[in-house]
């Protein structure tokens, strides 16, 4: 790990211990067959390629449930075409089981009861089925939400406007549930037990959802991709600014008890079914 010397006070608090705890599962709800790994870890291994997936997550304690992630919409065929204009061979698959009523059908999850639903980043990964959660606290990061309605001038946006919303979800989140948004300061607590803090690096709004567990501080998010990026001391290819990744890195192993990336299929080898932490 690079030595970036800086205090820890500058991000806040510590994880804390609370009365609640939660249960950890991670699902995949799409994946690639292979992907250039100097796209998972800049300027490294070039003309290798690997495996790579799109998750989310659900936490569960006794007394709520909340999901990170809405997965991709129904019709995936322009996200499809996206990745095929950079390369042939980057084949994005999303197999029926994969689909995210199914995986929170497996899970035995009624989207409906769902009390806060986390959006993290803003992409048609994540935001696709928004709608499947109908009373959930819908909750994004202020500063990605603004990075998306007006980014700054002369910097290009992460994804192309059009494919970061389905239109039809679009609207919801804009007039009909607009009274369910609520959006997230750059520190901020989502519920007990669960809390969010800003790490860029890959969006301009990233964020860190950290969640306590019975194993401590599980911390989940989109600015590390692979334990390879920690293993090699390596940002994500997809990297929006180094500055913000390196710094996002030394506070997040300095506060998880376990790191999850976003986006590495040794997931589900190190955590069978998914199952990070017990319910």
């Amino acid at each position: 790990m690079k030595s970036t010397r800086i205090r820890t006070q500058r991000y806040g608090h510590k994880m804390t211990s609370t009365s609640e705890q939660y249960g950890i599962q991670v699902f995949q709800i799409g994946h690639m067959p292979e992907l250039p790994s100097c796209g998972v870890r800049a300027l490294q291994d070039f003309g290798e390629w690997e495996p790579f997936c799109y998750t989310m997550l659900v936490a569960r304690s006794p007394q709520r449930t909340v999901v990170v992630n809405a997965g991709y919409p129904q019709d995936i065929s322009a996200m499809v075409k996206l990745f095929q204009d950079v390369h042939p061979r980057c084949n994005l698959q999303r197999d029926d089981h994969e689909r995210v009523e199914r995986q929170l059908e497996r899970a035995g999850v009624d989207p409906g009861e769902v009390d806060y639903l986390v959006i993290n980043p803003l992409g048609c990964y994540s935001t696709g089925r928004i709608d499947l959660f109908t009373n959930a606290a819908i909750c994004i990061s202020r500063t990605e939400w603004m990075d998306f309605h007006a980014p700054p001038e002369h910097i290009p946006p992460s994804h192309p406007y059009e494919l970061v919303f389905p239109p039809d979800i679009l609207r919801r989140l804009v007039v009909e549930d607009r009274h369910r948004i609520r959006l997230l300061e750059n520190e901020d607590t989502v519920c007990p037990g669960i809390r969010v803090f800003w790490t860029g690096g890959h969006h301009r709004g990233s964020m860190a959802v950290a969640i306590d567990t019975s194993q401590g501080a599980v911390i989940y998010t989109d600015t590390i991709w692979s334990y390879s990026n920690l293993e090699k001391d390596a940002p994500i290819g997809w990297c929006r600014s180094t500055d913000e990744y390196y710094l996002a890195v030394e506070r997040i192993t300095k506060e998880a008890s376990i790191i999850l990336p976003w986006a590495d299929p040794a997931l589900f080898d190190r955590f069978p079914e998914g199952v990070v932490v017990e319910a």
